[in-house]
């Protein structure tokens, strides 16, 4: 019952019959576009760094606080 339903709306559509929906609106197809290498490695890089920085801050804190407790 249900493809005879699809297939008859398949069927105006073909037919040029304008009360129906078009082809494209019917199907949803979803197309996935991969990130470049070169963007990739931008992204890893940047991670990287921040890692590093947020490392060297925690240390930062850490000798600061060992400072406090000294006096």
């Amino acid at each position: 019952m249900r493809e005879e339903a699809i297939n008859s709306v398949i069927h105006k559509h073909l037919d040029g019959n304008s009360d129906c929906y078009p082809m494209e609106n019917t199907v949803k197809t979803e197309v996935r576009e991969y990130e470049p290498k070169e963007e990739g490695e931008r992204l890893r890089k940047a991670k990287e760094e921040a890692r590093k920085k947020r490392k060297e801050a925690k240390a930062r804190n850490k000798a600061r606080l060992e400072g406090q407790k000294e006096l």
